[in-house]
């Protein structure tokens, strides 16, 4: 296999590759750390490589596994891999080795990935671009003057650029789902629970953050969850989905026009395709669950700075975190255990009105992005913290409601719009994680949604 060829398959293509000996593990992998080299210089996707650690690998696997030998590339965030680097992008924790293996990643290996590279990210997640002071900025594959998107974003970028056709993410306010509509990417974030957490946490971010990855495909998305939560009666027919126009949901921020133009688009293709679209109203006090959710992420910074205390040794100095990130620590400090359950109470109530709004088949639908991916530097952690939210609000206002609902949520390509990628966010009720991505693959089976190819050698990028 060369490298076009591999460049042309997603991972379900490369495990079959092998399965039919077209192609080995050593050849993927060599491909892999090929593409890495071609293109990381300029995106800076990717924080520490270890291809000699993904020799071992290999070999503790059976042979059988789904995705067996198909190379895989890890969040720097909380995924962890014994022995390797686990920085979270701060400078706090530089020299930080992981001492355990996150249950995720077992499940990754379980299905035949092979580890090989770790992913930028932002301090501690804490932002929608990937600009740490400690890896510098990732870079969007299709605009290097613009940002892939965070907190996955460096997981976004690697696969957007071809270094591999899946990566590993999370999210925690969108942090799989916003990089995906940068990169032109399928990014899924399954209900709360559905995932593996553990072994050091059961609930990351009170119930907000999921574990999962971005893909090149929606097949490969579908597979990759399918195993993890086999659906209950494959066999049975989908209903046609409602779709529904949330009124009341998501911040009034100003939209890109060219992405309003694009959305009015995609709704006119769902009714020319004969789906229901409805307007429906939710009367949610936005900024009341605003507060709310900064209360919990203070909450779990916090704690997490305690943790890093007491497993390093290493004091907690406003010299080694970002601003932001110093701002959310020192709010933490300040809450006692009562305002952290209060606080997990108040939003479980004040949102209410949208886990009970909707019926198993209703789809709510909106943008991902309000704005085209950031230029560099336009977001940062530095900003006034107050400057700092209202930038993400205007940048993203859509991805976090399905993060506090605990609601399953995808960001899917539609097209391009004014020289950008334009992504359409689906989600659903709590649970109904299979009924979205059946939602999702009848759009794409019938054209309406898209798949983007990753940028090819000798493209100008």
């Amino acid at each position: 296999m060369n490298i076009d060829a591999y460049l042309s398959q997603d991972a379900t293509g490369l495990a079959l590759a092998i399965k039919q000996n077209e192609a080995n593990f050593h050849d993927l992998l060599s491909l892999a750390c090929e593409r890495a080299d071609q293109v990381n210089r300029k995106i800076n996707a990717i924080t520490h490589q270890f291809p000699q650690l993904a020799e071992r690998f290999i070999m503790q696997l059976k042979g059988d596994e789904p995705f067996y030998g198909v190379p895989i590339v890890v969040k720097e965030l909380g995924q962890a891999i014994p022995g390797l680097p686990m920085r979270c992008g701060s400078r706090l924790l530089a020299d930080n080795l992981a001492q355990y293996q996150h249950d995720f990643i077992g499940k990754i290996l379980a299905l035949g990935f092979v580890p090989f590279a770790m992913t930028n990210t932002p301090e501690f997640g804490l932002s929608y671009v990937t600009e740490s002071q400690l890896f510098g900025p990732c870079r969007n594959p299709y605009d290097l003057t613009r940002s892939a998107g965070g907190s996955s974003g460096g997981s976004a970028a690697a696969v957007a650029s071809g270094i591999v056709p899946v990566a590993t993410a999370s999210d925690g306010g969108g942090s799989i789902r916003i990089p995906a509509a940068c990169c032109g990417l399928v990014g899924f974030k399954p209900s709360s629970g559905m995932m593996p957490t553990g072994p050091i946490s059961y609930d990351p971010w009170s119930g907000m953050a999921v574990n999962n990855i971005v893909s090149r495909t929606l097949r490969d998305t579908i597979r990759i969850f399918e195993f993890f939560h086999p659906p209950l009666n494959k066999e049975k027919k989908a209903d046609k989905p409602t779709f529904v126009l949330g009124k009341g949901l998501f911040n009034d921020v100003p939209i890109f026009p060219p992405f309003q133009e694009a959305f009015l688009s995609f709704i006119d293709k769902l009714n020319q395709a004969n789906y229901t679209v409805v307007e429906r109203a939710f009367h949610l006090p936005l900024q009341e669950i605003g507060e709310t959710v900064l209360t919990l992420i203070k909450a779990n910074i916090s704690a997490e700075m305690q943790r890093i205390e007491k497993t390093t040794g290493k004091a907690i100095t406003s010299d080694l975190l970002e601003p932001a990130t110093w701002a959310f620590y020192e709010g933490g400090k300040k809450l006692s255990a009562a305002d952290l359950i209060l606080a997990r109470d108040s939003l479980f109530q004040l949102l209410r009105p949208v886990r009970e709004g909707l019926s198993d088949n209703e789809v709510i639908i909106s943008p991902v992005l309000a704005q085209p991916p950031l230029p560099l530097g336009q977001l940062s952690t530095s900003d006034h913290f107050d400057t700092y939210i209202e930038q993400h609000l205007l940048f993203c206002p859509f991805t976090g409601l399905f993060n506090q609902t605990g609601m399953p949520a995808i960001s899917l390509p539609y097209s391009m719009a004014g020289g950008f990628n334009f992504s359409v966010q689906l989600g659903a009720r709590k649970g109904n994680d299979h009924a979205l991505l059946k939602a999702a693959n009848r759009l794409l089976a019938e054209g309406i949604i898209t798949e983007r190819a990753p940028i090819f050698p000798g493209s100008g990028k």
